[in-house]
């Protein structure tokens, strides 16, 4: 597996003039095929970048091709700046621009020293996004989310569900310190990937001995076995999808 080739004429800053915000609405439905009441307006935008929260494009040129969007919450009483949305131009996919733009942003959650973690959910159907959450940034989690959004959405991310992993991105760590020197994550991909899969595997068997209620709601969801399928190298959650009855997506990365 190669590497995400870098795309140098990129350059990142933080979302102010109201054109540029506005074009924000129209990447999402090019990003994720949102219905337009689905999307993030414009004034729920300016109104998180009013009070702090971390607004920053990618452009290519003139070109808007990525954003990040975050804003700060608490949980269990620790302050923290949850990462809401991550997407990139599907022609700028597979240049590191999801790791950059994270890159951006805990830059700029550093600078405000309120807090020294980000938080995030991302669907874990998505193997090359669970690659890209947990060993490229080293996130970590233990909290599996059902139904996150309903049943499912205009979205073709939520066509098959909206469960979801919550991970939380701690950004002083040595690890996440060592990562963001790499400037792209590790090197080696493939046994990077393999580690990532034993380490997804391992989370998904937990959740299915533990004896809460809600991991056993999980248990009995049919996107387990597809979930657990998914961790495994050189097995793709799809085929299982179609055995137990469920519609098929691209299987692609929308964020890398």
């Amino acid at each position: 597996m190669s590497s995400a080739t870098q795309t140098t004429s990129i350059v990142f800053r933080d979302l102010e003039a109201i054109d540029e915000i506005k074009a924000l609405e129209d990447l999402q439905i090019e990003a994720w095929g949102d219905a337009e009441r689905d999307i993030v307006p414009l004034n729920q935008f300016v109104a998180a970048r009013h009070v702090g929260g971390s607004l920053i494009g990618a452009f290519d040129g003139e070109k808007l091709v990525g954003f990040v969007y975050g804003f700060y919450g608490h949980i269990g009483g620790r302050l923290v700046h949850h990462s809401h949305m991550l997407a990139v131009s599907p022609g700028y996919r597979r240049h590191n621009l999801g790791f950059r733009l994270k890159a951006e942003q805990r830059q700029r959650v550093l600078a405000h020293r309120l807090t020294d973690r980000m938080t995030w959910t991302f669907d874990p159907l998505q193997s090359l996004n669970a690659h890209f959450n947990f060993t490229k940034l080293g996130v970590l989690s233990d909290t599996y989310k059902m139904n996150v959004y309903g049943e499912e959405g205009t979205s073709f991310l939520h066509r098959n569900g909206t469960d979801r992993l919550f991970v939380t991105w701690l950004l002083n760590s040595p690890r996440v310190q060592k990562l963001m020197a790499e400037k792209q994550g590790p090197k080696n991909e493939l046994a990077d990937l393999r580690r990532s899969a034993s380490r997804l595997r391992s989370m998904a068997l937990a959740m299915a001995f533990n004896s809460t209620s809600s991991l056993n709601g999980f248990v009995r969801n049919s996107r387990a076995p597809a979930f657990i399928a998914c961790t495994d190298i050189g097995t793709s959650p799809w085929p299982v999808m179609k055995i137990i009855g469920m519609s098929v997506r691209s299987a692609s990365c929308c964020c890398s």
